[in-house]
């Protein structure tokens, strides 16, 4: 008999070491006790994820190549255990990859504007990894639809938006309790919402105009007038008025205030401060994850060895 390389051994050797069902259920239950662990407090750092999920995923790989190996006759018990545990490695391996390609941007945007998806253009942005800019998509939001119980709590919230992809139109509904999915990305609500005024300043040989963000009736928005530079603070009492009043502080001493509609103006001297629209805004979040489907598809190959693993055990009796 011929004799087997001496690396092959030692290969043989790891693999049964590595593939033990006893560190598979050690690494299992420490995985999952992170990942509950995170979802109560979430204060467990990706990191630390990543290093139980990765012997994990080298655990079951061995795991499948041993016990594969030692299988002369295949039947659905056989076949199940093993498609059950390839399912649970993908699990494995579309999170690592979610945590490694994983981004999410955050912007605020008025009712009737769109932006394009690059990371420049977010307010937000986060990325762990990878160098993702953005698709350059381009979403627009052309209806928000808010409505509100008599108490002021929130009863339906959802936005109509447009996704411009090159030639391709496609209209969807974003909803708070769902995604719009599109091209490997994920639009949702934020559940941010406010009033913006739209002002323009028109001054001699110059004209700058733009958006305000409120975030609430509780709070007032700060900010500064430009070519005049005069500090400023803006506010409401109702998300239904069409009004807002507005405050501009020319020096310690001296206060402009005013409670504006669309087309009322404030002078400043040479300049003029107009209240051109008023709109609402709200938050939107479009998130980048490219283990999303990989860890589905892997969750479904888990379901399906599974149940052919205990059919063939309980319904058939079959060992």
């Amino acid at each position: 008999m011929k004799a087997r390389p001496f690396f092959y051994n030692r290969g043989h050797v790891l693999t049964q070491i590595l593939g033990n069902k006893k560190i598979t259920i050690i690494l299992f239950l420490l995985l999952l006790s992170l990942v509950v662990l995170a979802g109560l407090t979430g204060k467990v750092s990706a990191n630390l994820l990543i290093m139980f999920a990765l012997p994990l995923a080298v655990n079951l790989l061995c795991c499948i190549y041993e016990h594969t190996k030692r299988i002369k006759l295949w039947n659905v018990k056989r076949a199940g255990f093993v498609l059950f545990h390839i399912g649970f490695l993908i699990v494995i391996t579309g999170g690592m990859i979610t945590y490694l390609t994983y981004s999410i941007g955050y912007i605020e945007i008025a009712e009737g504007n769109g932006f394009s998806d690059r990371s420049e253009n977010y307010s937000g942005w986060k990325q762990r990894f990878g160098t993702r800019r953005g698709t350059g998509i381009e979403i627009f939001v052309k209806k928000i639809h808010m409505t509100f119980w008599e108490n002021g709590q929130l009863r339906e919230y959802y936005n109509n938006i447009v996704i411009k992809d090159g030639t391709r139109v496609q209209e969807a509904t974003a909803r708070v309790n769902g995604s719009v999915g599109y091209g490997g990305l994920l639009i949702n609500l934020a559940r941010f919402y406010g009033l913006a005024p739209y002002f323009t300043l028109t001054a001699p040989e110059i004209m700058r105009s733009g958006y305000v963000y409120i975030g609430s009736t509780t709070k007032t928005n700060n900010f500064v007038i430009p070519a005049v530079q005069y500090k400023a603070q803006v506010s409401y009492n109702d998300l239904a008025d069409k009004k807002v009043r507005v405050q501009i502080y020319l020096d310690k001493t001296r206060t402009i205030e005013k409670t504006m509609r669309i087309g009322d103006s404030i002078p400043l001297g040479d300049a003029q401060l107009t209240l051109s629209n008023l709109t609402i805004w709200n938050g939107l979040t479009v998130v980048s994850d490219y283990g999303r489907w990989i860890t589905y598809s892997g969750f479904g190959l888990f379901l399906m060895g599974l149940a052919a693993y205990y059919w063939e055990r309980f319904y058939r009796g079959k060992e």
